[in-house]
């Protein structure tokens, strides 16, 4: 227990162990990815703290939970971008670098990129929905997105139709794979 304006509410680590037979693994993965894009550069302790409730407690859904935290990773933000890095792994792809800095051949910032292949510069963006309603950024994007282009990066897309159904979502693992797997 913690106190939240002087209230006892359950810690975050405990609530996310006892989500742990209500929720899919990628469900698990997607919150705890979550928790540790809310640590403020203190991902470490907040996955120590997430691994030491589960080992203390005896939780309905030790299994999935212990599943969930083999794959939850720092630096990996909206949910989109979780379920696209699970489906990718789970199709055999290698592990991306997350929200990785992209620089010129010279050395100037181009930006930063959701998940990245650095070995075969390829990057994929996922697409959130209040991106396209956003002018500013999406100007800002396609810029962006030239940029990784004229650097020589291969620019993939995808949103979150592409994770809606099975065939979606086995397409969008072969697309990128014909481009990190050569």
């Amino acid at each position: 227990m913690v106190e939240a304006r002087g209230l006892p509410v359950c810690a975050p680590e405990e609530v996310w162990c006892q989500l742990g037979s209500m929720l899919t693994v990628d469900d698990l993965v997607v919150a705890a990815d979550a928790l540790l894009h809310m640590a403020d550069g203190r991902a470490d302790e907040w996955r120590t703290a997430l691994r030491s409730a589960l080992d203390e407690g005896r939780w309905a859904g030790s299994p999935a939970l212990r599943e969930a935290l083999a794959f939850t990773r720092p630096r990996c933000w909206p949910p989109g971008e979780t379920r696209i890095r699970l489906l990718l792994l789970r199709a055999g792809l290698p592990e991306p670098e997350l929200n990785g800095v992209i620089v010129g051949d010279d050395g100037s910032f181009l930006g930063t990129a959701d998940l990245v292949w650095r070995d075969r510069k390829v990057l994929l963006e996922y697409e959130g929905a209040r991106q396209g309603s956003d002018e500013g950024r999406f100007r800002s994007d396609v810029e962006r997105y030239e940029r990784f282009r004229d650097a020589g990066w291969i620019v993939l897309r995808a949103t979150a139709d592409d994770l809606r159904t099975a065939a979606r979502r086995a397409a969008l693992a072969r697309r990128v794979a014909r481009y990190v797997l050569g």
